[in-house]
């Protein structure tokens, strides 16, 4: 795979002081960077004036040629405008490389958190909509012990379990229900089908029930 690089301006969140860094802009899940995803510590740096060791959050597309998904990161993306521009791009796109695009599912995320749940979701063969779907049934559930409210984040990961913290940083786990992912699947397959947004997370499933 071509290695693609760019020199991008990096302002330490420490001391300010400014520099450049040649990061990647083009990530495969057969390099080296996967890793380094996957175990937290891709773009760490470290800041030339004070020594401050911290994670740079910026644009890149990390795509998976076996499972057939794209991913762009960026932290612009939790603007709404940064959003539409995208989306936008897209359409102005080559043929060819918009026939390539057409193969793979296209996800954008804001932080390498949101990244890494989409690759363990998408690498394990699964509908993230649904997976989406599955978390606001689960913490909207009657039996649930906490208010949906009182759910901060709830996490699919690797080994195929939910990892839920709660406002109070209570943390607990929930194993994933096959059943209840193809009940989801069977009843919302028609409206999924025609849903066409790139940014899927808990705002997304609240949306689109809310919209059925």
């Amino acid at each position: 795979m071509e290695r693609r690089e760019k020199i991008f301006g990096v302002t330490c969140p420490k001391c300010n002081h400014k520099f450049e860094e040649n990061l990647p802009t083009a990530i495969f899940s057969t390099g080296d960077e996967n890793e380094s995803i996957k175990a937290g510590d891709f773009a760490g740096l470290t800041c030339p004036s004070c020594g401050n060791e911290f994670i740079l959050n910026y644009r890149f597309a990390y795509t998976d040629e076996i499972n057939q998904f794209m991913i762009v990161n960026d932290p612009a993306f939790v603007d709404r405008k940064a959003r539409l521009a995208f989306s936008t791009s897209l359409g102005l796109i080559g043929a060819a490389r918009k026939n390539e695009l057409i193969k793979h599912t296209l996800r954008i995320t804001c932080n390498y958190d949101m990244l890494r749940e989409k690759i363990a979701i998408l690498e394990a063969g699964l509908d993230d909509k649904i997976v989406e779907l599955m978390k606001h049934f689960l913490i909207n559930s009657e039996d649930f012990a906490y208010k949906a409210s009182d759910i901060k984040e709830m996490t699919y990961k690797a080994d195929g379990k939910f990892y839920l913290t709660t406002h109070l940083n209570v943390g607990l786990s929930l194993d994933f229900s096959d059943v209840l992912y193809n009940t989801i699947a069977n009843n919302y397959s028609e409206f999924l089908k025609k849903d066409m947004e790139i940014l899927v997370d808990r705002a997304w499933a609240e949306k689109f029930l809310a919209q059925g």
